[in-house]
């Protein structure tokens, strides 16, 4: 029986090491200004991306996220559809190289949306990174929801100045244990209780991202001016 068990753990642990990657990316193909399926966004300010050939050398392809001198700015590329399992764990390698990255709001980040869906119990992301490094390696795990069939990957330089470069990105499914379910700093509005200056109190709520969330179909009374 030990013999058995032992035999299928290690047919396992081959048919995984031996598993296709979920994602790979080293930005050797491609079209015009852009990696094959990828897409640049400049979501706020004065910002550009490029398909960088000269990085890393000698014959390296990379991304890079260009934010010369607007600290409000928001650079963004965005990968292709990534196809994922749902309750399933991953983990998520990248280089990146960093060019005097300024400590502003944010930095320089990698994010992954479950489904597309912008929002913190559906994301998984690096902590934010500044300065100047050379080319590292950099990594992040995360266990999917259970129904989660895809997910949006962004490499991101956001509210800062500086220039960041990505390269080498591989999503892999990996073993589950030891990986623990992300937790989400999502507050939760109250329950109406049915009296209108609640809303007064509980207009909206703070998201993880710093960001005011209005809820849905509701009338803020502070925020509402008569005229006439």
């Amino acid at each position: 029986m030990r013999s058995v068990l032992t035999c299928l753990l290690i047919a396992l642990a081959t048919t995984m090491a031996g598993a296709q990657p979920a994602f790979e990316e080293h930005f050797e193909q491609g079209e015009a200004d852009a990696p094959a399926g990828w897409r640049f966004l400049n979501q706020r300010g004065t910002c550009s991306g490029a398909w960088d050939r000269t990085e890393p050398p000698p014959d390296g392809a990379s991304i890079r996220c260009d934010v010369p001198d607007d600290e409000t700015a928001r650079a963004t590329w965005v990968a292709p559809r990534i196809e994922l399992k749902g309750d399933a764990a991953y983990r998520l390698r990248f280089r990146m190289m960093l060019g005097e990255v300024s400590e502003g709001a944010k930095g320089a980040y990698v994010i992954l949306y479950e489904d597309g869906v912008p929002a913190p119990d559906h994301w998984h992301m690096t902590g934010f990174m500044r300065g100047s490094q050379d080319w590292h390696e950099c990594e992040m795990t995360f266990i999917t929801r259970p129904e989660t069939t895809w997910g949006e990957l962004q490499c991101k330089l956001w509210e800062c100045t500086g220039y960041a470069w990505f390269d080498d990105i591989v999503i892999e499914e990996i073993d589950r244990s030891g990986v623990g379910r992300a937790s989400t700093a999502e507050l939760v509005p109250p329950a109406d209780d049915g009296w209108p200056l609640q809303l007064i109190w509980y207009p909206a709520h703070r998201r993880a991202d710093r960001t005011i969330h209005l809820l849905p179909g509701r009338l803020n009374p502070v925020a509402t001016f008569l005229w006439g």
